[in-house]
């Protein structure tokens, strides 16, 4: 994806530009569809002064039960290529991710200091553990935006019931072991 271009909202005021940034990464949504295509919402942000981890970083929400089992599964699929931190035990202030409010999306941290968000981050953190399908959507939602468009749309629905998924997540395994 390169280097994030200045977003629209520069614009606009400082302030603007930074209520606006907050608002998706707390709320998880793209203030439009435009914007998630054009603009500054291609599913990574870089706020000034953050630290770039050695490793690329995942910071998920520790206090939601699908997030927790989803991210048990890719530390093992990872192998020790990524670090995966929950939100709430700190690891995500110096990127503006303070404990005490909800982050919206999964985010990751590259080595680079870039911050995905949401699909993007989901898409790359796959590619980076090694998964070939991972890999495929990371080149998908790099290069085409309606690919890009439709993955968004489809992690916030996802994201909006994960409470739901949690219960269910919770409940296969039981399932499973029933003869």
């Amino acid at each position: 994806m390169g280097v994030q271009k200045p977003c629209k909202h520069e614009s606009r005021g400082k302030k603007f530009h930074e209520e606006s940034i907050a608002r998706r990464s707390w709320t998880g949504q793209c203030d439009d569809l435009k914007e998630m295509v054009n603009g500054c919402c291609r599913g990574y942000e870089k706020p000034m002064d953050s630290p770039r981890p050695i490793k690329p970083l995942v910071l998920f929400d520790g206090a939601c039960g699908f997030c927790n089992r989803s991210m048990e599964r890719w530390k093992r699929a990872g192998e020790g290529r990524l670090d995966f931190e929950s939100v709430q035990n700190g690891a995500g202030f110096p990127y503006g991710f303070p404990p005490d409010r909800p982050m919206g999306a999964l985010h990751l941290v590259e080595t680079t200091g870039e911050i995905r968000r949401g699909a993007g981050a989901v898409f790359r953190m796959m590619d980076l553990c090694g998964n070939v399908f991972g890999h495929l959507a990371w080149m998908l939602y790099a290069r085409i935006w309606l690919f890009r468009v439709i993955a968004d749309r489809g992690y916030a629905m996802v994201s909006e019931r994960r409470v739901a998924l949690s219960v269910l997540t919770c409940a296969l395994p039981r399932m499973a072991r029933k003869p």
